[in-house]
């Protein structure tokens, strides 16, 4: 499937860890998760995995998972697998950011793997700030207030607006669920940067350190 991806010209790939109790995750795909661990999935198997993909594809990878995951696996030896298997960064929306500067950054730096943080519609601009400084790969912007798959937030052209104005340094991927047209027009208020242009289909702009990327995705309304 990766392999797949990539040649169909997809900038980049976010690797989903199955996990049974996901906290941000709709339907879909915990039932996915659930199934999915049923079949024996586990990961050392999906670090092999992607080990594997890697010899085939150079498109960055990130892997999004939970906290839990991590610390159970033993951060250090999580981050030192990712880097071995060619991950590119990481996503865990449930790290609180003051354990990601205390206690996972360092490993994160010396394995050479990103960070990114989530922000909401909810998020104020004193948290936004902060996690955009946070992040090293790119900012996800989700655009609901929901899990994954749930029903956009309602002002989300007063949503980009308001990140438009916040001069974030960070580049930003929005996160698209069901009205895609509700999103658009948060797409459409976000500054167009050089280097972090975005593009209304869930797609990513991110400059990998690993691999020596700079995806820019060009706006296509």
């Amino acid at each position: 499937i990766i392999t797949a991806l990539d040649n169909a010209g997809v900038d980049l790939i976010e690797i989903g860890i199955p996990y049974s109790d996901p906290l941000a995750d709709g339907q879909t795909i915990q039932k996915s998760s659930q199934i999915s661990l049923r079949n024996g999935m586990n990961l050392n198997l999906l670090f092999m995995q992607l080990t594997e993909a890697r010899k085939k594809s150079d498109i960055p990878m990130v892997m999004m998972g939970y906290y839990n995951q991590v610390l159970q696996y033993g951060i250090e030896s999580f981050c030192q697998e990712a880097n071995s298997a060619g991950v590119d960064g990481l996503i865990i929306p449930d790290l609180p950011l003051k354990e990601y500067y205390t206690v996972c950054k360092k490993y994160f730096d010396q394995y050479n793997l990103s960070c990114t943080f989530l922000i909401t519609p909810s998020s104020s601009d004193k948290r936004i700030l902060a996690l955009d400084q946070a992040s090293s790969g790119f900012l996800y912007a989700v655009s609901s207030h929901s899990v994954t798959g749930g029903s956009p937030a309602k002002s989300l052209e007063d949503y980009g607006q308001r990140l438009s104005t916040l001069n974030l340094t960070t580049p930003i991927q929005v996160g698209l669920d069901k009205a895609v047209l509700l999103e658009v027009h948060l797409l459409k208020q976000l500054p167009q940067k050089e280097n972090s242009n975005i593009k209304s289909n869930n797609l990513f702009s991110v400059s990998t350190k690993k691999h020596g990327y700079d995806h820019s995705i060009k706006t296509n309304n």
